[in-house]
């Protein structure tokens, strides 16, 4: 004989109301479970997808950081060259061959696109802002042509260092690889200068380039730089 809400009277009358009240309760918290897997696996499809790919005057934040990535790294392999053994010696040549060009690529991408952020920028900088954007723009510019120079010479220098290790003179080759490390590191520090202004631009006057498309609206932010009243000082 079951009592009524006891469990052989629940499971004798499936359709009672703590039946139906335990089913209710379960139903609910596989649907929570569900809804919250469901959440879980949106944001990490969100935080796994490709960004979106920047307009040309927005891609500068994205370039500039390999060439400065790639160039600062290049006199570790460039010394690595000099002192190789002839087993290691061409391998290390091509590596530094090749970080070299490819970081000079970027760098005049870079540039270029620096150029095209900057017209969006034209005449509504505090006149302190004014002044380091076109002292990065000029260090770009100058580092652009140090590094196509470096570029160039680094062909020169692979190319003298196999007549010198031909002739066996090894003590020239190294000579010749120091002046050109030096005129390297010259070329290094002008870009470091140009990146601190770059982070100047951002970090103190709150300049940065679009994320976004420009759409048409005149309320559209191009630019969010930081307005600054100017001192009686």
């Amino acid at each position: 004989m079951c009592v009524a809400g006891t469990a052989c009277d629940v499971q004798d009358n499936p359709d009672s109301p703590l039946d139906r009240s335990i089913l209710l309760v379960t139903l609910g918290f596989a649907r929570a479970e569900y809804n919250q897997r469901a959440d879980t696996f949106i944001e990490r499809t969100i935080m796994f997808a490709l960004p979106s790919i920047p307009s040309w005057d927005a891609a500068h934040p994205i370039l500039v950081h390999l060439p400065i990535g790639l160039l600062a790294f290049a006199p570790v392999l460039i010394v690595a060259t000099a002192l190789a053994g002839e087993r290691w010696r061409r391998g290390l040549a091509a590596a530094t061959m090749t970080v070299i060009a490819v970081g000079t690529l970027g760098l005049v991408l870079a540039v270029m696109s620096g150029e095209a952020a900057a017209k969006l920028v034209d005449g509504i900088l505090s006149p302190a802002a004014t002044t380091v954007l076109e002292q990065h723009e000029e260090g770009g510019e100058m580092a652009r042509w140090i590094f196509l120079g470096l570029t160039a010479g680094y062909v020169a220098v692979l190319g003298l260092t196999a007549v010198l290790l031909r002739k066996k003179k090894k003590a020239m080759m190294l000579g010749l690889h120091t002046v050109y490390l030096l005129a390297f590191m010259g070329g290094v520090v002008a870009l470091a200068n140009v990146g601190h202004l770059g982070g100047r631009l951002v970090h103190e006057f709150g300049v940065h380039a679009p994320l976004t498309k420009y759409t048409g609206d005149t309320n559209w932010p191009v630019f969010v730089p930081r307005r600054y009243e100017e001192s009686d000082d």
